[in-house]
């Protein structure tokens, strides 16, 4: 028995611990002054120290009434059709604003082919963000292969389904496409965080683009109905450009947030 073991029996029956000294050790404290010290101290303390009652409930109570009651998160499914909802209400509300007929778009060559790979860019970013929101859930497809998925779809269905024409001028029209889809764009960043915050935020960076692109494809969704030019160029430069600046608009105010200290957490609600 060395003075390290002691030393460790000394700390056990401090903290209450009632261990029998053993035999080695009661040899070793005949023998050694500072460690026979010791167990006199020890064996003066009392074991028992009951708390008492009025300190016991306070500590109660301020630990409960610390305690706030955060929602439960809501089902994949549920998140998803949110997420969905609010990007075609918002293309509808912009439609109702802007006085346009979605219908009458339908009549141009490969433009229903378009409006679907948008919408199907929406279901996939969806999910994408539903999977997001929930910790331990399992990310087949990582996060950032769908947002360079669905940004590159929609660039290579303008590129094939929209005809190229070479003669006129493919940016008269651009700055003006370009302004009024991040005008769309913008509350619908807003209604996607909103939505986001049912959650728990554990990579906003990343949540950040992820919202930025999701609200460009719904300022590109509105502009795809209410442009004019159907030339390739123009739209490959142009529309594409709405989806890309939200993506790097969410990811900078994301990071912007992580600077100043504001964090992801999860939605609470008052008792």
């Amino acid at each position: 028995m060395k003075c390290s073991d002691m030393e460790q029996w000394f700390g056990e029956s401090l903290r209450g611990v009632q261990a029998p000294l053993p035999k080695e050790a009661l040899e070793h404290v005949a023998d050694c002054p500072p460690c026979k010290a010791l167990l006199e101290v020890v064996e003066q303390q009392p074991h028992d120290r009951p708390i008492p009652e009025d300190l016991e409930r306070r500590i109660r109570s301020q630990v409960l009434g610390s305690l706030t009651p955060v929602p439960s998160i809501r089902s994949h499914f549920q998140r998803v059709l949110g997420f969905l909802g609010g990007f075609f209400a918002l293309a509808l509300a912009a439609f109702w604003i802007m006085g346009i007929n979605p219908m009458e778009a339908f009549s141009v060559p490969n433009w229903p082919w378009i409006a679907l790979v948008l919408a199907g860019g929406a279901v996939a970013m969806a999910i994408s963000f539903s999977l997001q929101m929930e910790p331990g859930r399992r990310i087949l497809i990582p996060p950032p292969v769908v947002l360079l998925a669905v940004a590159v779809a929609y660039g290579l269905a303008l590129m094939s389904l929209v005809p190229w024409n070479e003669g006129g001028s493919w940016t008269e029209f651009g700055p003006w496409c370009l302004k009024y889809g991040l005008m769309v764009a913008t509350p619908g960043a807003a209604v996607f965080w909103l939505l986001a915050r049912r959650g728990v935020i554990l990579r906003p960076m990343l949540m950040g683009a992820s919202l930025g692109l999701m609200a460009g494809l719904v300022g590109a969704t509105v502009m795809h109905f209410a442009c004019l030019m159907n030339e390739a160029r123009h739209q490959v430069a142009w529309h594409t450009a709405i989806p890309v600046a939200g993506l790097v608009a969410g990811y900078s105010v994301a990071g912007l947030g992580r600077v100043l200290g504001f964090g992801g957490t999860r939605r609470r609600t008052k008792p």
